[in-house]
């Protein structure tokens, strides 16, 4: 794997994480603190969150997670300035595996082990899935993106 695809995975996964940072936020906004039909302002945040999904994700049908609710808390999921990428390796054909750990902004030093899988596909890299290490189960388990 050359320098120019390793740029190109971080500046992926960095932007998907600042647009969904910025997607929760806003969304957390207007569920809490929005005016008239619920119904359309869940729409509304269902339809940016499908951009989101279709600039940065794989095409595949994503039945739970954020895009079930939408769903969104108080404090972001996704955060660039809280998460790094530790690494990333090729696992051939045009895949890839990106190890990341991410610190938690309310419980000092505490931090959480990601895993993404990438895919290359037609010279653009996507982000196919998300796992999360469990230290209970000492695996890792398939998380919703």
């Amino acid at each position: 794997m050359d320098q120019d695809d390793t740029s190109k995975i971080i500046d992926l996964l960095q932007s998907f994480w600042g647009d969904m940072n910025q997607w929760e936020k806003l969304t957390y906004d207007s569920y809490v603190n929005g005016k008239g039909d619920f119904e359309l302002r869940r729409n509304q945040a269902r339809d940016q969150l499908l951009s989101i999904y279709n600039k940065y994700l794989t095409q595949k049908q994503r039945k739970t997670g954020k895009l079930a609710g939408p769903d969104v808390a108080a404090y972001p999921e996704y955060d660039s300035s809280l998460e790094n990428v530790l690494n990333i390796e090729s696992s051939g054909c045009g895949k890839y595996v990106v190890n990341t750990k991410k610190r938690d902004p309310n419980i000092v030093d505490y931090f959480t082990e990601h895993r993404y899988k990438i895919i290359e596909k037609n010279g653009k890299f996507l982000i196919d899935s998300k796992e999360s290490y469990s230290s209970y189960k000492k695996s890792w388990v398939r998380e919703a993106l």
